[in-house]
């Protein structure tokens, strides 16, 4: 994966798994504790309101919470109108999470915590779990340092490449002037989209 940042990301079974294990552990500092359990939240509430299948999650958290992270696995030909949704309908899910647990406040880099402070990673499979070949449907979308980028697959290289990159605010733009989802932006921070349930 082509990324400049370096991310710790831990690969993770999490409806399988015992929170009080691995990170979850006692050796782990409260900052990270809080940062795992709001991960682990929202990615267990993302697989299943939207379907995602989570894989890993991580961040920085060396002095301060500097970045988190949720990893998943998506079983679906997607578009790119598509995975805007799922990126910012899940990076403003967790963004609410964060800024939402007051207990976290003290640990984070920034308050509020902002869209350059969250990644997600979708990659996107066939349900026999290979990779989509299709074109126009997308390999990998990703949320990182408030970019929207979207790959596929150059069937004849087998490589990655960008076929597109959006800012956030880009984002929140296209989505507003679609009558498809119907957007609307709420006060708090500047950057955030609240879909409109009964339009979805």
């Amino acid at each position: 994966m082509k990324r400049a940042c370096a991310i710790f990301c831990v690969i993770i079974f999490l409806f399988g798994c015992d929170k009080n294990n691995s990170r979850f552990s006692s050796g782990t500092d409260k900052k990270e504790k809080l940062a795992d359990e709001i991960s682990f939240r929202i990615a267990e509430q993302l697989y299943t309101e939207k379907g995602l299948q989570p894989c890993g999650f991580g961040g920085g958290t060396m002095d301060k919470v500097r970045e988190l992270v949720l990893c998943f696995f998506c079983y679906k030909r997607i578009d790119i109108d598509e995975a805007r949704e799922l990126l910012m309908s899940a990076g403003n899910m967790f963004l609410d999470a964060i800024n939402e647990d007051e207990r976290i406040r003290p640990y984070l880099i920034n308050y509020p915590f902002l869209p350059k402070n969250i990644g997600i990673e979708i990659y996107f499979k066939e349900l026999n779990g290979s990779n989509i070949k299709e074109p126009g449907k997308l390999h990998v979308a990703w949320l990182m340092n408030g970019l929207l980028t979207y790959d596929d697959e150059n069937l004849e290289t087998k490589r990655l490449q960008t076929i597109h990159k959006e800012t956030f605010e880009e984002a929140i733009e296209i989505l507003k002037e679609s009558e498809k989802h119907k957007a609307v932006v709420r006060p708090f921070a500047k950057n955030k989209v609240i879909f409109d349930k009964k339009a979805a």
